[in-house]
């Protein structure tokens, strides 16, 4: 007797928890699919053990009013959570393609159901099937003529009762294939989920929904099926055992693994509401025994005793109960996937990662992984201007329409709501490439850096509070650490262009002559300064045969990368076309076609090019368009070379004529490009032509090299050490 009431109150106990989960996942958000469903088969699977506990309550009472035969045809309510729980298979942990296209089409599973359930609830036995209708009265009211419909009738109603008894001791072979039906869908859609921490939570549900299904199947089906034969006692164990398992797995799941999207509600209305409770039960027990205790020593009633309890009660309960709720934190939320935990961990980790790859796939994959969302992309401000995710072409403007909308609302927005807000179509078509269900725009300093877009849950359940509450914050430590990002590779990519203008300035400089030209009769020097790390000055020696020497200087129009190059490309040119002819102006025509065809219109160079014959001590030259260099004679009067054309690279068909002069000893040439003449002091004056060939005038006794140094310090006194603004070149020729 002792047995049945424990076994009644643990299955009434069991049946309301499992009806209250049932309830709270349904009202939760009973407009999402899964939610109904997975609502009503906590419910159907409660119903069982309450009215199980009820059953068995009657069992042990004299009560003799009750309808214990109809009690029990009202039990068999509970048997529709076999097909409830095919249904469940059907949607969870994804709703099956087949199942969504057929949306009403799937209920036709509570067929069977259904027709038992009418079956039992109309005929208690099979022999009140056959005694549906009097034959042998009809037949003797209408005589042989109704004689053949009678015997049809007959046999059709022994049909039915055959197939009533068949029906009623062996339908639990149906729920036995429910069972295995619905346990062989979610496994296959188990298999198939690619999402850890989504697959650790739908395999807690699934463990146990196997686990108590097989034990109920082992309680009660199989004995039925007279495939073994279990005790009373034994099936209730079991039973017990099963609903522990289902219902707690279930629990779990929600409370550790956010199953449903529910955690929250389950872990503040449920677990902190039974601990408020053990915590009053236990202050009214120490209360009641106190009171006793004090009364029994005392002798009579008390009343300050009270007092004193609700003092006590005041000054303890909330500590205690604040103690309570931190235990419970710490056991349900030490999990590293718990929503606290995982905005935490994200959030120091975006804001120490400054590799937007890295970060790209940080926030990707930690947000599809913890918010079990099918796909998420994060489309960052590119340096052309656009947002694109960096792994295809697929891009956007910033001024498209629905950008516009996403910096101004500031918040998380679904597709469907901005789809509404857009007014283009071409808009709506760009939008809905995203193929996305929820944007979160990034925004640094009121400025729009990035685009944040989730897909759908897996199991199709919407965004909580909770989680909406995670992405804007997230959002705005993501804005700061794609700007930190931005900025600490615009660092990056500056020390790398440092680098390697370094190395094209070395380059540059080992293309310049290493050695300088000189013997008993004459000495020749240069030097360039580039402006930049690399520039577009450029000066050369060329040993044309034993006696002959090529001499050239050159300007390229702009600075930097692209006029180095160029330079390098001149030189290039010059060395082939000297080697080939000693005539300055075929060189210098022939480097003209060469620039003109491989450069554009804007990119030029001004260019002076001579051949000195070291013993005639003459100079042959052609002057493209160059700043005239200086011919100073001994006797103290100077020249301008000038004989040439027009600068190289305008016009493939330009004519050039070359000129020859002849040096005497003490004469000497300084050819410049326009970074001497042009430089410029702090008073925005230029060093000018005139200031040059005054400084030439005081160096009529100095070398070759002291020529070039003197003019140098004139330029650098003259601009107070300002920054040049152009390449600044010299080439001194001095006869002895």
């Amino acid at each position: 007797m002792l047995i049945l009431y424990l076994t009644s109150l643990l299955y009434l106990t069991l049946g309301i928890i499992i009806i209250l989960l049932g309830f709270i996942i349904f009202k939760e958000n009973f407009r999402q699919r899964i939610n109904r469903i997975t609502g009503v088969m906590m419910f159907f699977a409660g119903t069982g053990p309450v009215f199980a506990a009820f059953g068995l309550l009657l069992q042990t009472s004299a009560v003799t009013h009750i309808d214990i035969e109809f009690f029990q045809k009202i039990f068999l309510v509970w048997e529709f959570f076999f097909p409830q729980m095919v249904l469940f298979a059907l949607v969870f942990p994804r709703e099956i393609k087949w199942a969504e296209r057929h949306h009403y089409l799937v209920y036709l599973i509570f067929i069977p159901h259904l027709v038992h359930f009418f079956l039992v609830l109309s005929f208690s036995s099979p022999d009140q099937v056959r005694t549906l209708l009097n034959l042998q009265a009809i037949s003797d009211r209408f005589g042989l003529i109704i004689q053949p419909v009678t015997i049809l009738l007959g046999f059709s109603l022994s049909l039915m009762s055959l197939i009533y008894e068949f029906h009623t001791n062996f339908f639990a072979l149906i729920n036995l294939i429910y069972i295995i039906a619905a346990i062989t869908v979610m496994t296959w859609e188990y298999r198939k989920l690619k999402s850890l921490h989504f697959k650790k939570q739908v395999g807690l549900v699934l463990w146990g929904i196997r686990s108590s299904v097989g034990l109920y199947a082992i309680a009660f089906i199989f004995p039925h099926l007279h495939i073994i034969h279990m005790t009373e006692i034994a099936a209730h164990l079991l039973t017990s055992i099963a609903l522990l398992i289902g219902a707690g797995s279930i629990a779990w799941a929600i409370i550790r693994y956010q199953f449903m999207d529910i955690r929250l509600i389950i872990r503040r209305g449920l677990i902190f509401s039974l601990a408020s409770a053990v915590l009053i039960g236990l202050y009214l027990l120490i209360y009641s025994e106190g009171k006793k205790f004090f009364n029994t020593i005392v002798g009579v009633d008390v009343p300050i005793l009270e007092i004193l309890f609700i003092i006590l009660a005041l000054i303890f309960f909330q500590p205690i109960l604040s103690s309570v709720e931190k235990l419970i934190e710490r056991i349900f939320m030490k999990d590293k996937m718990d929503y606290r935990n995982v905005l935490q961990n994200l959030s120091h980790e975006i804001i120490t990662t400054l590799d937007p790859l890295v970060l790209q796939r940080k926030i990707t994959t930690t947000l599809k992984e913890v918010m079990s969302l099918e796909q998420v992309e994060l489309f960052s401000l590119q340096r052309n201007g656009t947002f694109s995710t960096g792994k295809n072409n697929f891009s956007f403007k910033p001024d498209e329409e629905w950008i516009q909308i996403l910096k101004e609302v500031k918040s998380p927005i679904s597709c469907d709501e901005l789809l509404l807000r857009i007014g283009s179509d071409r808009a709506l078509e760009r939008l809905q490439k995203l193929n996305g269900f929820l944007l979160v725009p990034l925004i640094h300093q009121e400025n729009l850096v990035g685009i944040l877009v989730l897909g759908q849950k897996i199991t199709r359940t919407t965004f909580t509070t909770e989680e909406m509450t995670i992405l804007s914050v997230l959002s705005n430590q993501a804005a700061i650490a794609l700007e930190n990002g931005r900025l600490h590779q615009e660092i990056i990519e500056k020390q790398r262009m440092e680098e390697e203008l370094f190395l094209a300035r070395e380059i540059q400089q080992n293309l310049l002559p290493c050695d300088h030209p000189e013997n008993e009769n004459f000495e020749l020097v240069g030097y360039n300064l580039p402006s930049r790390e690399v520039g577009g000055d450029y000066y050369d020696f060329i040993s044309l045969d034993e006696h002959r020497i090529g001499i050239a200087i050159g300007d390229i129009s702009g600075k930097g990368i692209p006029a180095a190059m160029l330079m390098s490309n001149l030189q290039a040119a010059l060395r082939i076309s000297a080697l080939q002819t000693q005539n300055t102006s075929k060189v210098i025509k022939q480097l003209n076609i060469h620039i003109t065809r491989t450069t554009s219109p804007e990119k030029f160079a001004t260019f002076f090019y001579s051949v000195f014959d070291i013993h005639n001590f003459t100079l042959e030259y052609t002057n493209a368009g160059h700043n005239f260099p200086i011919l100073w004679h001994r006797s103290g009067t100077y020249s301008s070379l000038r004989q040439g054309g027009i600068v190289i690279g305008v016009m493939k068909d330009a004519v050039y004529r070359s000129n020859r002069v002849t040096l005497k000893p003490g004469d000497f040439l300084v050819m410049y490009t326009d970074g001497v003449t042009e430089a410029v002091n702090p008073y925005d004056e230029v060093f000018g032509e005139q200031r040059l060939i005054h400084v030439l005038g005081k160096t009529t006794q100095q070398s070759a090299k002291g020529i070039m140094e003197t003019v140098l310090n004139a330029v650098i006194d003259f601009t107070h050490g300002h920054l040049q603004s152009d390449d600044l070149t010299l080439v001194v020729l001095k006869i002895k």
